[in-house]
């Protein structure tokens, strides 16, 4: 058995106590015989040497320091001044905007003081905090009249909250400030081919042919009628022209329907329906026309004023545009008249009219009065175009 402190088979090895690192703080361990001695670092004051900048405090450790800063500085010595916008003076939302002298703060509605903390409504102070009125560690917060500005339109409703408000929209209005106004036609109200037309709350329908009612729902109960009219134009259609072709026909159509249509429209208001071409024919180019109307007085009456009246009608036909006046209504030719042997042009104006309605026989009498003139200007004389429901009768005075 070996002597403390020798160890191996012949007791000839001196055991090293340092090897369980017997110092601490850095001590130096020294091995002895059975024992072992430290040799100690001295511990220096590392705070004697202030580094600490702009009054930071030093908190000495072993062989290093900590510099706890002073307000508005950062940094290992506190060597970085925080800018002053970054510490958050302003307060309640304010914009904080950093001078020469410091700071400002821009406050948001409702609140003022150097770091708008004070509130105020209208004018008038309401630090309701003032009187700690909320309780069990609750923050106390002053509130404004976020409906002062009226930021709800269009007839609504501000309901004021808690740095907010809501709005309530009058009928017909959506969207957060109430600014948009609903598509009452999104739903297609409107039925059988109708266009519908929105308005505020509300919508109208404008019906198709043969159809009436608010949604255009009911099959239209007016009693209607057609006449065929024929419709020169100064424009002279070739013997070539091929009037068979499709496309000769559509470019015709194209070209003339639409300016008739709104001529018709125009001139009988509601008791016009529909206008349709049903052919052409060459030479001075004619156009047969059926128009549907009311059969009634005033629509009759609309009418005429409406077939005598084509001259006001232009159309454009290859870039060109050309003139119109009416060849024959029904199976009355009004448009030629002969003269000395000579077919010569006629120029009609109307110079007065009339209608009657016979109460006891339901029969129409529509009288005009025409002056005829030929396109030179020299008058040839007045007629008289008497008008009965599917007669027409026609006296010519000279």
């Amino acid at each position: 058995m070996c002597a403390d402190g020798w160890s191996g088979t012949h007791c000839e090895q001196n055991i090293d106590e340092c090897e369980s690192n017997p110092c601490v703080n850095d001590g130096s361990c020294i091995d002895g015989l059975n024992g072992y001695t430290c040799v100690c670092t001295d511990d220096i004051d590392d705070c004697l040497t202030n580094h600490c900048q702009n009054n930071g405090s030093c908190e000495d450790g072993l062989n290093t320091y900590t510099c706890k800063c002073a307000g508005g500085f950062n940094g290992t010595n506190c060597e970085n001044e925080i800018p002053i916008c970054d510490r958050e003076p302003c307060q309640n939302g304010a914009t904080c905007n950093e001078t020469t002298e410091g700071y400002s703060c821009t406050c948001v509605a409702g609140f003022s003081g150097t770091r708008c903390e004070e509130a105020f409504d209208n004018g008038t102070y309401a630090d309701d905090s003032a009187g700690e009125p909320c309780v069990n560690e609750a923050t106390c917060t002053d509130d404004t009249d976020d409906c002062a500005s009226g930021p709800c339109v269009n007839g609504a409703t501000c309901t004021d909250g808690i740095n907010s408000y809501n709005c309530t929209c009058a009928d017909g209005w959506e969207g957060n400030n109430c600014t948009s106004n609903i598509d009452n036609c999104a739903s297609i109200p409107c039925v059988n081919g109708a266009t519908c037309n929105d308005g505020i709350n509300s919508y109208s329908c404008t019906c198709a042919v043969g159809w009436e009612g608010t949604t255009c729902e009911l099959t239209l109960t007016a009693t209607t009628d057609d006449i065929q009219l024929e419709i020169v134009f100064d424009f002279l259609l070739e013997e070539s022209a091929n009037l068979t072709d499709p496309g000769t026909v559509k470019e015709l159509t194209d070209a003339i329907e639409p300016p008739m249509t709104k001529h018709f429209q125009t001139k009988m208001g509601d008791n016009f329906f529909s206008l349709t071409i049903t052919g052409f024919s060459r030479g001075s180019l004619k156009v047969n026309i059926i128009v549907i109307k009311k059969s009634t007085e005033q629509g009759a009456a609309d009418f005429i004023g409406a077939a005598l009246s084509v001259t006001d009608v232009s159309v454009v036909i290859n870039n060109e545009t050309y003139g119109a006046s009416v060849s024959s209504i029904g199976n009355l030719k009004v448009n030629q008249e002969t003269l000395d042997g000579k077919s010569i042009g006629i120029q009609w104006k109307m110079s007065g009219g009339i209608s009657l309605h016979d109460t006891q026989t339901d029969m129409l009498t529509s009288q005009l009065l025409l002056d005829m003139t030929t396109q030179e200007g020299t008058r040839i004389g007045q007629l008289t175009m008497v008008f009965e429901f599917g007669i027409t009768n026609i006296r010519l005075m000279v």
